[in-house]
């Protein structure tokens, strides 16, 4: 019996033996030129290798133009190069959240793997890796020990749906929206800490401290809500078209090109033995079951989009309310500052008012103070009535003035 699983692994060995191979020789050729890059190599098993790849043996293998390699290239700035999420041929290009990766059916080549992102994906995609082949190497355990006693040999979809597999390029991108996703959170989380603390201390207690860590909390939130609005656009572009999700799994592409070669290669040895009618009903019964499998495959894929565009969509839409949060505490700090400055404004009207009384009594005092030849300025009695007349003429006309302006509306 022919066992089409058989074909498979050993088509994945002979990629990865490639690969390594590969990876020697662009670990001599580091040595020289400029355009070198450090590349984490991730294979379906969960085993990470540190390789250095020049930049035209990177384009050569991976068959990808410049412009696909700038959007992942580490030396440009995050400011320059947007969240990314494309098919070239066979392989995926990925730049989401600081994550830069070339994924294959098989394998997939991380850029910048010393970075914290970089390490946080590989330590979640690794374990998930790690445990799909525990559980893959268990089934096949069993399965051997099934053959040995005489039972049937399942099918590649049986092994499946025992081990719950899912396809090594949706590891990849699920594990890389999660760190996107993460990040978001993080930073959401942390900036809610922040707008929190500034609203036990504002408006109550305005300084300068404070109205700076305002703005900066606006700018960070602004941002925020850029990625955050960034991430969503990409991933609701690619659920829009359906021909994207079906070049997003690479793995159902790379089956069916390994399927239909096994399948004219078998086709071709029975034809002198089953009769053409035969031939034709397996391999509709053989189409059948691919649509089947890509229609589970793309809804997989649908619900793996699906669950983190609503966790970023989420993060957004909390973003923005504590923009509008943050805005609304600059109004009202604005507001508290006007009043504060009516207030120091009514002060110094009043101040004013008061000055100018005294000023009148001051000259009625200067006039007496001149070197009159009269006996007025010799009676004591004389002085305590131009003292007391001065006092209560300065009140008087500070009350007039201070009336005046309540009337008029000026204080």
């Amino acid at each position: 019996m022919y066992n089409e699983n058989v074909v498979w692994e050993r088509a994945r060995n002979e990629n990865l033996k490639k690969l390594r191979v590969e990876g020697a020789r662009n670990h001599v050729a580091s040595t020289v030129g400029r355009a070198v890059y450090k590349i984490a190599r991730l294979d379906a098993f969960g085993n990470v290798e540190i390789i250095f790849v020049k930049k035209r043996d990177l384009l050569r293998v991976q068959a990808l133009a410049p412009r696909d390699l700038r959007r992942l290239d580490p030396s440009l700035s995050a400011t320059k190069t947007s969240d990314t999420l494309v098919v070239k041929d066979d392989v995926m290009v990925i730049n989401l959240g600081g994550v830069r990766s070339i994924v294959a059916a098989d394998y997939a080549l991380l850029f910048e793997p010393d970075s914290d992102l970089a390490r946080l994906f590989l330590k979640t995609l690794t374990s998930r890796l790690k445990s799909v082949a525990r559980s893959r190497v268990a089934f096949r355990t069993a399965e051997s020990v099934r053959v040995f006693a005489g039972g049937p040999l399942s099918s590649g979809s049986e092994e499946a749906d025992n081990t719950h597999l899912i396809p090594f390029e949706l590891e990849v991108l699920e594990a890389a929206l999660m760190v996107a996703t993460g990040t978001l959170d993080q930073s959401l989380l942390r900036i809610t800490e922040r707008v929190s603390a500034l609203l036990r201390v504002l408006p109550s207690n305005i300084t300068a401290e404070a109205l700076e860590e305002l703005r900066r909390v606006k700018q960070t939130l602004v941002e925020l809500i850029s990625k955050a609005d960034t991430l969503r656009e990409l991933l609701e572009e690619v659920m829009d078209d359906e021909d994207d999700l079906q070049d997003l799994l690479l793995t159902r592409k790379k089956e069916r090109s390994e399927r239909a070669r096994v399948w004219k290669e078998l086709r071709e040895q029975l034809r002198g033995e089953k009769g053409e009618d035969e031939d034709v009903g397996d391999l509709l019964a053989e189409v059948e079951a691919e649509a089947e499998l890509d229609e589970d495959a793309l809804e997989e894929m649908e619900d793996v989009l699906e669950y983190y565009l609503q966790r970023c969509a989420t993060a957004h839409n909390e973003a923005e309310r504590l923009l509008a949060g943050a805005r609304d505490l600059e109004e009202s700090i604005s507001v508290s500052l006007s009043s504060r400055r009516f207030a120091v404004n009514r002060l110094e009207l009043t101040l004013s008012m008061a000055s100018f009384a005294v000023a009148i009594g001051a000259l009625i005092s200067g006039i007496f103070g001149m070197n009159l030849r009269s006996t007025f300025e010799m009676s004591v009695r004389g002085f305590y009535f131009t003292t007391a007349f001065i006092i209560f003429g300065c009140l008087f006309l500070f009350w007039t003035v201070y009336r005046f302006t309540k009337r008029r509306g000026i204080l």
